[in-house]
């Protein structure tokens, strides 16, 4: 009877244990396809009911929870955020991973245009025939704009600048600079270097320099401004290559100013200065361009005008459809669009210092494109019915 009672006893506890297990593995499977059917919340419940009847290590539990997790927090990420292309005209494209909703974002799409396709980017970008290296990019940015990504695309040159330099083999990495020290006055001033290279390239310089940087197309813009010391100072910036391939060093020298004020602590070593504390109010405003008048062809371009003045100055009026300007510094950078008429176009700009003391003015003139001009030389016409002939001739033979 005993043994009888004990047989019945487990016969239960196999029983229950089964039903408990078949239990699990259904709750297991329903977890599973909620899951996928992206039902996160019912996921969740059928998860953690699996934990506190089955254990917290049954099946794949933990790892269907992680993925909720992550599923939950926005993400974007590129199968590449620098692409580097041949000169010639090309497509390549790039993928996205994300689990949210995402577009592209252009700005300036002169020589690129690019195409979304499910979750890949299609780039497609013209040949570069010009003789730098070209820099153009595009964001990728979620759609509600908290994420975003940018695609820088660097493009090689096609030229090797086949008139100042020996025959390159084609796409080989070359980086000149046509100076690798400047001599600056006390006063503010801007200097240039040209940079010829066939691949993309950028400055690098301490944060806490006090010279300024800024690069037009294939020159960097050095400016400076006015050292008010008698120390000269001296500082070093880098170009290089993006790959770090090659990298050049720039020394800057800045003289110190002779002229400060006797009144300067470095300056004065009596007292038989000081008495003028109002030097610097005496001061006439002054305002000077080194350019008053620029007269360019057809094509577009970007000329730059220097400035120096002693107090601050702004651009107070620009007369003119055909370019643009931008204050940069103690300089104007005024941009200049092809002209694709025969007629010749002029405009101003008008510079005025903030207490109104001073103006200048500058003044541009654009040509048109020269209207062809056709002829009737009766003389060149009659020599080459007499040599036609004899070169034709000379040809078949």
């Amino acid at each position: 009877m005993k043994r009888v009672i004990i047989f019945n006893i487990l016969l239960l506890i196999f029983i229950a244990s089964t039903n408990s297990q078949n239990d699990c593995d259904i709750s297991l499977q329903e977890a599973q396809k909620a899951y996928n059917e992206k039902n996160y919340p019912l996921t969740k419940i059928l998860c953690n009911h699996i934990i506190s009847n089955c254990g917290e290590n049954y099946g794949n539990v933990q790892e269907i929870l992680q993925e909720i997790e992550e599923a939950n927090n926005p993400s974007l990420f590129l199968s590449s955020k620098d692409i580097f292309l041949d000169y010639d005209s090309t497509q390549t494209q790039i993928y996205i991973d994300s689990n949210i909703e995402w577009g592209i974002k252009i700005l300036f799409s002169d020589i690129f245009s690019v195409s979304k396709k499910d979750n890949k980017i299609i780039i497609n970008i013209e040949e570069n025939n010009k003789p730098t290296a070209r820099h153009r990019y595009f964001d990728v940015i979620s759609k509600d704009g908290l994420l975003s990504n940018r695609v820088n695309i660097y493009q090689f040159s096609k030229s090797s600048y086949e008139d100042t330099l020996p025959k390159i083999e084609l796409n080989k990495r070359f980086l000149l600079i046509d100076k690798t020290k400047i001599f600056c006055s006390a006063h503010a001033d801007t200097n240039y270097i040209e940079v010829k290279s066939n691949f993309p390239w950028d400055i690098q310089y301490e944060e806490q320099s006090t010279f300024s940087f800024s690069r037009i197309e294939n020159k960097i813009m050095i400016i400076s401004k006015e050292n008010t010391t008698i120390e000269s100072i001296t500082e070093r910036f880098f170009i290089r290559t993006l790959d770090n391939k090659i990298i050049k060093k720039v020394t800057i020298v800045k003289s110190g100013n002779t002229e400060i004020s006797e009144l300067s602590p470095k300056a004065t070593n009596s007292s038989n200065y000081g008495t003028n504390t109002n030097f610097q109010s005496n001061k006439n405003t002054e305002l000077k361009t080194d350019r008053t008048s620029i007269y360019c062809t057809s094509n577009e371009s970007v000329e730059i005008v220097n400035v120096s003045s002693n107090k601050p100055w702004e651009i107070i009026n620009v007369q003119s459809s055909f370019f643009t300007t931008q204050k940069n510094n103690n300089s104007i950078v005024i941009t200049i669009q092809n002209n694709s008429t025969n007629f010749t176009r002029s405009g101003t700009i008008t510079l005025q210092t903030v207490d109104g003391k001073e103006t200048q003015t500058i003044n541009i003139t654009q040509t048109g494109i020269p209207a062809s001009t056709k002829y009737d030389d009766t003389e060149t016409k009659e020599k080459k019915k007499r040599e036609w002939p004899q070169t034709f001739i000379h040809i078949i033979i």
